[in-house]
């Protein structure tokens, strides 16, 4: 090659070069939109109860004698909930357990639940209870007329449980 040749040649390559990187980098207009601030928020189950404690705590309760409790319970949560209610030994005897008489009445003096403690198991306490609100009921225990003589002088000691779930 002569010294004419080298630089055409060099121009030559450069040339084809440019031309297959303009080629390659084809040039396309676009925007982007950025949508910010999509939160979701999930619902809450919660409940709240008044009193929160010793719903039933008596000393010396005889036969044909009742005890009567208000006790309020209030959904805090954000979607309505079915509530169930529930009743466990947790000390004591298991024969007075099983005696002793238990009703519950809402608020317009409908029975709710009429048995024994032992029979207190995920009872229904109504309709849906809706966010923020509250439903009064009544809670009675008494000892019946024809209760075993054995469970004189006997305690037991009641654990009660409120469940809420979303309907």
């Amino acid at each position: 090659m002569n010294r004419q040749t080298i630089p055409k040649v060099a121009l030559l390559a450069v040339a084809a070069a440019v031309l297959t990187f303009a080629w390659q980098t084809e040039a396309r207009w676009s925007t982007t939109i950025t949508i910010k601030e999509n939160n979701i928020r999930t619902g809450q189950v919660a409940l709240a109860v008044n009193p929160t404690e010793a719903w039933l705590a008596f000393d010396g309760l005889v036969p044909n004698q009742q005890i009567d409790r208000q006790i309020a319970i209030t959904n805090t949560g954000t979607t309505p909930l079915k509530v169930y209610l529930s009743a466990k030994k947790s000390a004591g005897y298991t024969t007075v357990f099983n005696t002793l008489r238990c009703s519950i009445r809402d608020e317009n003096n409908q029975v709710i639940f009429d048995g024994t403690f032992a029979e207190l198991t995920a009872r229904e306490m109504g309709p849906e209870l809706m966010p923020s609100s509250t439903k009064q009921y009544t809670i009675s225990a008494h000892i019946p007329e024809d209760a075993p003589d054995d469970i004189a002088d006997s305690y037991v000691n009641i654990t009660f449980e409120l469940v809420g779930e979303q309907i």
